[in-house]
């Protein structure tokens, strides 16, 4: 190519638009010579420049721009080298498509379909003297704006695809198919051929409509790569244009709809519609045109069909899908049963993974409602812009969580009672579904980045607690605050890197040494090793955000342990505190960290205003009234109780601010009031009656407690405590009478003789009586009298484990309307198996047949014996009805007795 080029004489300039490969044939024709020989005056001769070969060899619309051989080729034709750099499909690199500059052909998997073949408007090429314009090559060229037609696929000759080959060694004529003739074809008229040579002119086309869905169509795809190529060609090479992504999606959208067709037998009205509009009566014809998996070019009329389809569906924007055409794509596009679920998300991604992430995100907010709670943090459709997972999101948030969450931000996502009265297996859940977040993670995964071993039962519990949020309505708020907070940690980082953190301090030891001069300085008896080992975990659980019911073994709490260690919690005072602050403090310099030592989100990084949250306020608690209610010795539900809040809001307060520095609540007796207390001789009096403790606890309205003392306090002695319990007579005849003959239970037997239930059970051991099996219940008729006052049968019916419930049902079964047993059980509201059973065992206690029987078994109603056997039972059972109304309103005279007595006591006392 060096030296002086000769020009062509005759200039023949390119048509906007048009084709290198469709000019230079133009061109040849013109000059009635090859295009072979158009380029061997330029010096291109391509047998002895390989790579020329790849550039102009069969489809010369693909190569990239190459400036020497372009500078080459505008010599000798005098069109300037940028007009014919974008007569090829370079034009559109790096913009529509990305081609492989080896090979020049356009990388599988940046766009969808490779069309090797060109479609063509046979009226367009009548016009044009059969130029082909460059857009023919694009996979979104269907049809015709300007004569209003369906793009046109193969040879009205030989039905096969135009001009799929570019041919250098014959004459080419423009508008004519050059592909090799068929040894089944007939000759053309033009002798010495080897060449089809259909008129491509004369193809039949299929007419549109011109205010249809398929031009406009057109027309949309045309004008956003108008849009992309002004956009590009003006700006920043690296800039993407808007109009790319919303291309991206409309191509996403028609494979979906390709495939949607494919799979489908049944269409939505749009696309029905669609059919009639481009002529085909069977849609099974579509689905032929992808039945060989890609080895033949997509058809024109696919190809409309599937981009009007995504027109439609995306006509309004991303903030409007239609919902039909969504609908439709989502459930029959990924091969889908009718009697099977909609697809799951990554099926979903899968399909439209051309899409832009916004389209993929407003998807997956259709799909939200159908996933899994997992899947939905997964994909992130709790927040505004839903997407797929990226990898190393967990790992990397996992140093950012804690494993049990922090409790100020755990409690406003804690519906109250929800989860019990401690829960903390909710507040390991709700760090795993922070791991979860916008992550390929699975809960297998997030359970080894929160724990160095298996802590049983908690996958389980993870499951549970995600059903109780979603049958409590409150899962929505809780995944969207969730995801409000790993994106707000993702943004702003945490100061303390949690993954070392229980890689180092999970077996930390307090420095006992420290500890106990901490003590003696304070002057507090030193911490008992219950005491130690509480104190020692709370340093871990500071230092690594693990609570000790989730350390490894031996380390870990369990069971009652765990409420214990949360009541010392609740009343660790604030020096206690800051000591265990100090020791972590040293540990964590020791270990080189500059870290604080404890450290809890912003509450403002979950937007109250975008998710009501099930809990309380973290700061809603007085600390004054907290401390004083922790002062008076009340258990945490009391405390809860008073402050009207839940558990957990009274130990996140304490834990926030310990109790003052002072005297424990526990470790004195509380004072005597003496200004109310009974006089010496009164209780004397009490004593010489033979009473015992707990009679002249009741009698004075005190407590046991109080009551014993007291009586230490004024030097006296009960027989009681001075081992009179033995002393008093207790009748072994009487003993076996009522708790064998009576059935009556040791501690009615004890309430009637003033005595303990201990020591009622000790002289039956000693008398070698054997406990029953039912000896907790007390024989309901043992108060009226003994086995000799009652009927056997009605006594034997009352005998038992459950006796009078048995009883009262068949009070409840024979007062019925109905005779059938189901009856009897909706109105019992227990099984027809418990009713069944239930005048079984009442049948066996009266020895005789009560219910009547019919064809289909056992029915309600009484026989003549059941009649008198019912009567006889509901006497007895008024009887004990009675008895006990008038035990309670003697007890209560006698409460309100005592306590006049003992009013009365004290104004003496207190008289001059």
């Amino acid at each position: 190519m060096n030296g002086t080029l000769d020009t062509i004489p005759i200039r023949f300039h390119p048509l906007p638009g048009e084709a290198l490969d469709s000019w230079l044939d133009a061109y040849a024709h013109r000059l009635q010579v090859r295009t072979k020989d158009i380029l061997a005056l330029a010096g291109l001769q391509l047998e002895h420049h390989p790579a020329l070969r790849e550039m102009f060899g069969l489809r010369p619309w693909t190569p990239a721009h190459h400036p020497e051989d372009f500078a080459a080729l505008s010599a000798v034709t005098g069109v300037a080298v940028d007009v014919l750099g974008g007569m090829t499909l370079a034009r559109y690199n790096g913009r529509l498509l990305t081609i492989d500059h080896r090979s020049g052909q356009r990388t599988r998997g940046d766009w969808w379909h490779r069309t090797r073949p060109s479609r063509f408007c046979p009226g367009c090429l009548t016009d044009n003297a059969g130029r082909w314009p460059l857009s023919w090559r694009l996979p979104w060229s269907f049809a015709c704006v300007t004569h209003k037609c369906l793009l046109v696929d193969n040879c009205p000759r030989c039905t096969r695809p135009a001009r799929l080959n570019w041919s250098l060694r014959i004459r080419p004529v423009p508008g004519f198919c050059r592909r090799p003739r068929l040894s089944t074809e007939p000759a053309p008229s033009e002798a010495g051929t080897s060449r089809c040579l259909g008129d491509l002119r004369r193809a039949a086309t299929v007419s549109l409509p011109q205010d249809g869905r398929v031009l406009a169509a057109q027309e949309r795809v045309d004008g956003l790569i108008a849009e992309i190529l002004d956009a590009v060609g003006t700006g920043d090479a690296d800039h993407r244009p808007p109009s790319l992504g919303r291309l991206q999606d409309l191509d996403a959208s028609a494979r979906a709809a390709l495939a949607a067709i494919h799979f489908s037998s049944e269409l939505p009205l749009h696309a029905r519609d669609l059919l009639v509009e481009l002529k085909v009566t069977d849609p099974r014809t579509l689905r032929e045109d992808q039945s060989h998996g890609g080895s033949q070019p997509l058809q024109a009329r696919s190809m409309a069909f599937a981009m009007a389809v995504a027109t439609h569906m995306l006509r309004n924007g991303l903030d409007e899908l239609q919902p039909d055409t969504t609908r439709w794509l989502l459930t029959t596009a990924h091969g889908v049963r009718k009697n099977e679920a909609i697809p799951t998300a990554g099926k979903i991604l899968t399909r439209w993974d051309r899409a832009t992430p916004e389209l993929q995100g407003v998807l997956l907010k259709e799909l939200a409602s159908t996933l899994q709670p997992h899947e939905r943090l997964r994909y992130r459709t709790a927040s505004p812009r839903p997407s797929a997972p990226a990898r190393g999101t967990a790992i990397e948030r996992s140093r950012k969580v804690p494993t049990c969450l922090w409790r100020g931000i755990a409690l406003p996502l804690t519906p109250p009672g929800l989860f019990g009265r401690l829960p903390i297996g909710f507040r390991v859940a709700l760090s795993r579904m922070v791991l979860a977040v916008g992550s390929g993670t699975t809960q297998e995964e997030a359970r080894r980045l929160l724990f160095n071993y298996d802590p049983a039962g908690l996958g389980l519990q993870y499951s549970a607690m995600t059903s109780k949020l979603q049958r409590s309505g409150h899962l929505d708020q809780v995944l969207s605050a969730v995801t409000q907070l790993a994106d707000h940690l993702d943004e702003h980082n945490s100061p303390i890197d949690y993954a070392r953190r229980r890689a180092q301090f999970l077996n930390a030891d307090l420095d006992w040494q420290a500890l106990a001069q901490f003590y003696d300085a304070v002057g507090r008896t030193r911490p008992a090793p219950p005491e130690q080992r509480l104190l020692r975990v709370r340093l871990i659980e500071r230092l690594t955000g693990t609570h000790p019911r989730f350390l490894m073994p031996p380390m870990n709490l369990a069971g009652a342990h765990v409420h214990v260690y949360e009541r010392a919690g609740l009343r660790l005072h604030a020096d206690v505190s800051d000591h265990l602050d100090d020791q972590a403090s040293r540990l964590l310099q020791q270990a080189g960290i500059n870290e604080p030592i404890r450290w809890e989100p912003p509450q403002d990084w979950i937007n109250l205003a975008t998710c009501d949250l099930p809990g309380p306020a973290p700061d809603g608690i007085p600390t004054a009234r907290l401390w004083t209610a922790v002062r008076s010795g009340d258990g945490v539900e009391a405390i809860a109780s008073q402050l009207s809040t839940s558990i957990e809001h009274i130990r996140l307060t304490a834990e926030r601010h310990p109790l003052p520095t002072g005297k424990s609540p526990t470790s004195c007796a509380p004072k005597i009031p003496r200004n109310r207390t009974p006089t010496t001789k009164e209780l004397q009096e009490l004593i010489a009656q033979g009473l015992s403790n707990r009679n002249i606890a009741k009698a004075l309205g005190y407590s046991n407690t109080f009551v014993r003392r007291l009586l230490c306090e004024r030097g006296l002695t009960s027989a009681f405590l001075s081992g009179g319990q033995r002393s008093i007579h207790i009748d072994p005849n009487h003993l076996r009478h009522e708790y064998e003959v009576k059935h009556r239970t040791y501690a009615a037997i004890a309430e009637s003789m003033g005595v303990s239930t201990h020591t009622i059970r000790a002289r039956a051991a000693e008398l070698g009586i054997v406990s029953r099996k039912d000896s907790r219940e007390d024989h309901p008729l043992a108060q009226l009298g003994g086995p000799d006052d009652f009927p056997p049968a009605v006594w034997d019916t009352f005998t038992g484990k459950g006796a009078e419930t048995r009883v009262r049902r068949l009070l409840l079964i024979t007062a019925l309307p109905t005779s059938t047993i189901a009856a009897a059980a909706r109105s019992l509201n227990i099984t027809p198996c418990n009713v069944h059973a239930t005048m079984k065992k009442l049948e066996r206690a009266a020895g005789t047949t009560l219910f009547r029987r019919s064809t289909k078994g056992m029915t309600t109603n009484l026989t003549p014996a059941g009649e008198v056997f019912a009567h006889a039972i509901r006497e007895s059972l008024s009887r004990v009805d009675a008895a006990r109304t008038t035990s309670d309103t003697s007890q209560a005279r006698t409460k309100g007795a005592a306590e006049q007595t003992a009013n009365f006591t004290h104004e003496l006392a207190e008289a001059p």
